[in-house]
């Protein structure tokens, strides 16, 4: 055992002398990368700003099972439940939106601009295990505390972030390694 991993060892040393040795051809694209630099929006999906941007896999390219959301015993809804202001105390439906919204994605800024402050969900361990139900991705009304507000969208494509996304690279098909807030998954 002892003289295997002193082999293996010296061939490791060995490569890695060579390695820096090793031309790399000056036509390799990554020679062109100075940075990378990744900005991550804290508590937002990628649908729910960046489901209209152009050319990404986003809210036009949802499947069927993911666009109509179903409650708790697999229901689809007749309209989405009101959302929820969780910053009102207690909690109330928020004025701000209809009691009917269609069962569908709907754009917040027809009901609150992006400057003002809508309810924030929680994110838990296991409710967002709910909330993906199997991969079907249908639940997230069903296991939230905001109503139909986890169906909101605002079309961010010509924010700043968007136009900088428009200039580089949008990672439309990143998704979370972990169950739980978006902190953890910035590693």
């Amino acid at each position: 055992m002892r003289i295997a991993q002193v082999v293996t060892v010296g061939i490791l040393l060995s490569l890695s002398a060579f390695a820096g040795r090793l031309p790399v051809s000056a036509q390799d694209p990554l020679e062109r990368i100075n940075h990378i630099i990744v900005i991550y929006q804290e508590n937002w999906s990628f649908d729910a700003l960046y489901g209209k941007f152009p050319g990404a896999e986003g809210l036009t390219n949802a499947a069927p099972t993911a666009a109509q959301p179903v409650d708790k015993n697999e229901r689809p809804y007749v309209v989405l439940p009101q959302p929820i202001n969780r910053r009102l105390t207690p909690p109330a439906p928020d004025s701000r939106f209809p009691p009917d919204l269609p069962n569908e994605p709907f754009n917040l800024a027809h009901y609150i601009l992006p400057t003002e402050i809508p309810g924030s969900p929680v994110h838990e361990f296991y409710r967002e295990q709910h909330q993906i139900n199997g991969g079907k991705m249908n639940k997230f009304v069903a296991w939230t505390d905001v109503g139909g507000l986890a169906m909101s969208y605002y079309d961010a494509t010509n924010w700043p972030m968007g136009r900088l996304a428009q200039q580089f690279t949008l990672a439309d098909n990143f998704f979370h390694a972990a169950f739980g807030g978006s902190f953890l998954n910035h590693f």
